[in-house]
């Protein structure tokens, strides 16, 4: 296995991490939604296991890695072109229209992880395919934002921190887990968090939009107040 880098100490000012944050927060992702919907008692909250999902990515084919790769192609091969999917569809297209060349090859990661039920076998518990566009944009947003694809694939704890990402923003949890441990397992290995200097940029963002947010909601209820014509 491979060296860790220090997850502290990424480029600074890195422009692709800047614009995949951006995307990240213009989606206005909830964390705690994310942690309520993998903490119910459904069956299917219920996932495979990290360990099976840290397997698959170091079976990833080139061709999912490969950039040029188109995305929405890409998504649609994988799960189809569903109403279900539709929200899908339209990240994998802000991916290929807005994303960077690492934004593509890590969303490439988490479509194999989708595929390889069928390619290579199913999961012990499968994974839930009704909450793909947040699982996709975590990874083409969040996760490529700090984090390089070799790495995804060559180190332990970052293909553990992806597979951690996937389940829970596909709204489950690893199976024989509970969501404490879970949620504490994944927030020990998360690089965004580690990130001091992009931490505080994605806070950034998050916070411009919700001032442009009520400055928009100011100027309808203002609009909405003015007399009408006679």
């Amino acid at each position: 296995m491979t060296d860790e880098p220090d997850a502290t100490t990424q480029t600074p000012n890195d422009p692709d991490a800047e614009s995949l944050l951006a995307l990240w927060a213009a989606g206005r992702y909830d964390t705690e939604a994310a942690w309520a919907e993998a903490a119910r008692d459904d069956a299917h909250i219920i996932g495979p296991s990290a360990d099976e999902l840290t397997a698959r990515l170091s079976t990833v084919p080139g061709w999912f890695l490969t950039d040029p790769i188109s995305v929405t192609a890409l998504a649609g091969d994988v799960l189809g072109d569903t109403a279900v999917h539709r929200a899908t569809v339209d990240v994998a297209r802000t991916i290929d229209i807005r994303g960077t060349e690492r934004a593509r090859t890590v969303a490439g990661l988490a479509l194999w992880l989708w595929a390889s039920e069928d390619v290579v076998g199913p999961y012990h518990r499968p994974l839930r395919r009704d909450r793909c566009a947040p699982a996709l944009a975590a990874f083409a947003f969040r996760l490529a934002a700090t984090v390089t694809p070799l790495d995804l694939i060559g180190i332990a704890e970052r293909r553990e921190e992806a597979a951690r990402t996937l389940l829970l923003w596909s709204g489950q949890r690893p199976a024989g887990e509970s969501t404490d441990t879970a949620r504490s397992l994944l927030d020990a290995r998360d690089s965004l968090t580690r990130n001091a200097q992009l931490s505080a940029a994605l806070a950034d963002h998050e916070h411009r939009l919700a001032v442009a947010r009520e400055l928009e909601a100011a100027r309808a209820r203002e609009a909405a107040a003015r007399p009408g014509p006679e």
